[in-house]
């Protein structure tokens, strides 16, 4: 049985961007070439992902220590 993975809530001090970043872009790269615009993955970078986390709520799904999902969602009066 492979080990679990864990979602939480990104801390104040979250440090590891540049592995969200990776994760991000990995992800998205089988769309390259086959939608039109682009993919937005490929404007980001750690600063506006830290932008991103500063006005938005983040998770982030770990498997062994290692960041293999993640999500930011946007609380707004009735729904995110």
């Amino acid at each position: 049985m492979g080990s679990l993975v864990s979602v939480e809530q990104l801390p104040t001090d979250f440090d590891r961007w540049d592995e969200v970043l990776a994760l991000i872009v990995r992800a998205f790269a089988a769309m390259d070439g086959v939608i039109a615009p682009p993919s937005s993955a490929h404007r980001l970078t750690v600063e506006n992902l830290r932008d991103k986390a500063r006005q938005e709520t983040g998770f982030a799904a770990l498997k062994d220590g290692r960041t293999v999902g993640c999500v930011f969602v946007l609380e707004r009066a009735n729904d995110f």
